[in-house]
């Protein structure tokens, strides 16, 4: 949940820039030689997958890296600023009631169901600001409620 945060903190605090130390410490490097890390399993780095945001592909065949969950999370956050910031500056609209609940100070909440009904009310109320016309989408209609973090996508039909 930390990573999904990063983008509403950042919004709501005015931070318009984010700076990340390491992206890919697969190794320590000695003698002009790499020593890869146990990087599935752990290693002494303080938190779990710290400095690691894509992993070598190399293990699967592939050449060039492999983005992990956390790199992915980063991005949909890095969105989240995105729409508020669509929000509240082509649209007039107060991101508060968003971000109200989801964070304390710098410890974001455990609640991921919570997180992801604030972020589906803020893609609505985006959308209904886009196209004031635009029609429930059918396909939304499997959902129970806005709480489905597991659930279909959110399908915008505006012009994004």
């Amino acid at each position: 949940m930390n990573n999904r945060a990063i983008g509403w903190m950042m919004y709501d605090h005015d931070i318009d820039g984010m700076l990340y130390s390491c992206v890919n410490y697969w190794g320590t490097y000695t003698d002009n030689s790499i020593a890869l890390l146990d990087y599935w399993n752990g290693y002494n780095s303080g938190t779990p997958g710290d400095q690691i945001l894509v992993y070598p592909g190399s293990d699967y065949g592939i050449t060039g890296p492999i983005g992990s969950i956390r790199l992915e999370t980063i991005r949909e956050s890095s969105e989240d600023y995105e729409y508020m910031w669509m929000l509240e500056n082509q649209f007039g609209g107060n991101i508060s009631a968003y971000t109200a609940g989801l964070y304390n100070g710098t410890i974001p909440t455990d609640d991921a169901s919570a997180h992801h009904a604030k972020r589906i009310a803020l893609l609505e109320d985006l959308e209904r600001r886009i196209d004031p016309d635009v029609e429930e989408d059918p396909r939304d209609a499997h959902r129970p409620d806005d709480h489905d973090p597991a659930g279909g996508a959110v399908c915008l039909q505006g012009p994004l």
